[in-house]
């Protein structure tokens, strides 16, 4: 039982806990990898190639790991993009929470492409929506 609370349910917890909280008016960029929230609470090694294998599916979330100690929640980008880029060091440009726990991402680049933004998920469901008849 604890160990079910510790892989699923106080990682979905702290999901929800950090998405609420008010956000800095001035963005800022941040480079780190993208990692599952459980090698940060249960302090795994992130470093190996555990992206590659079915591990990938079981993480509640992911996170922006900048160095060991310091990591962001991104409450705001789908679980999906997060799991195509698992592992992989992005560029994050976004407004960090008051409490310095999360970042309102605004953009999400790989290499120096963007993966995903606020306007790039706004386009996709207008074209999603005219698809099936939206005003």
């Amino acid at each position: 039982m604890i160990r079910v609370f510790k892989m699923f349910v106080f990682p979905m917890l702290m999901v929800v806990l950090f998405s609420f909280p008010a956000f800095s008016e001035q963005q800022q960029e941040f480079t780190g990898k993208i990692v599952g929230v459980n090698c940060i609470l249960q302090d795994l090694d992130c470093n190996s190639d555990m992206y590659e294998f079915y591990h990938i599916q079981f993480e509640p979330d992911f996170v922006l790991l900048i160095e060991k100690g310091k990591h962001y929640m991104l409450p705001n980008v789908p679980r999906d993009v997060k799991v195509r880029i698992a592992g992989e060091t992005v560029t994050v440009t976004g407004n960090n929470s008051k409490l310095g726990l999360g970042i309102n991402v605004e953009s999400l680049k790989l290499n120096g492409k963007v993966v995903w933004s606020k306007e790039l998920q706004r386009q996709k469901l207008y074209e999603e929506s005219q698809k099936y008849g939206g005003n």
